[in-house]
């Protein structure tokens, strides 16, 4: 299950997508969740120990979904806000690398707790192993993260990255996930496929084709719409 976040301000009351997803995760017990963050507005630190916590009380079912903003998604979103000092032009290549640059630090934060970091030993009175954090030292154009996370290893390690990969959108972000969300009525699914498989070949990717199928095309009326 995804759940999509936003960017702007709710009207009323509302729940973020991590927050939703906290919830439905102490609900149910065998569906993965992967809620989104639009990780162009949003701290990765707080982004990485929300997942990894969300891991935790769904005992090993997390995931995140990368929602970024390009091109005209992208002045919608200032549109809506308000302007960002530091905030990359839309379409840039800054956007996409801003985009990147959140994925490693969340994918770093995770890691930067060995396995078997909290001790809890009564004797030495000490909670942790302090010897199995470490710090992730990222230095990126826009921002920087010294680590370790507050937030212990996440059960699976790694919880799964996701993210929609758009018509005409670069495939680098696509790149760095292990589950893509497709739209094959518009899309070369082969030739898409084979680009961002050969961009990183150590990650094994998923993708997932969202496919809509019409089954009363045929007895449909000339001349009304098929969306």
């Amino acid at each position: 299950m995804t759940l999509e976040d936003g960017f702007a301000r709710l009207d009323g009351d509302g729940l973020d997508a991590v927050l939703l997803a906290n919830w439905l995760a102490a609900s149910s017990s065998n569906i993965r969740i992967i809620p989104g963050a639009a990780v162009n507005f949003l701290e990765p630190f707080h982004v990485s120990t929300a997942i990894a916590t969300l891991d935790f009380v769904s005992e090993g079912r997390a995931g995140f979904l990368v929602q970024h903003y390009d091109g005209s998604r992208a002045v919608h979103a200032r549109q809506a806000i308000g302007a960002l000092n530091g905030f990359p032009a839309a379409g840039s290549a800054a956007l996409r690398q801003d985009v990147l640059d959140v994925v490693d630090v969340v994918r770093g934060l995770w890691d930067s707790w060995e396995d078997g970091a909290v001790i809890r030993d009564k004797e030495s009175q000490r909670f942790l192993d302090g010897s199995k954090l470490h710090y992730i030292n990222f230095k990126g154009s826009g921002f920087q993260v010294l680590g370790p996370s507050i937030t212990p290893r996440p059960p699976q390690g790694q919880p799964v990255v996701a993210t929609a990969y758009r018509h005409g959108e670069n495939p680098s972000v696509a790149s760095a996930a292990d589950v893509v969300f497709l739209h094959p009525d518009r899309l070369d699914i082969a030739n898409l496929i084979r680009t961002i498989g050969t961009a990183d070949k150590n990650r094994v990717r998923a993708f997932v084709a969202d496919v809509v199928i019409d089954a009363d095309r045929k007895r449909r009326p000339s001349g009304l719409p098929v969306h």
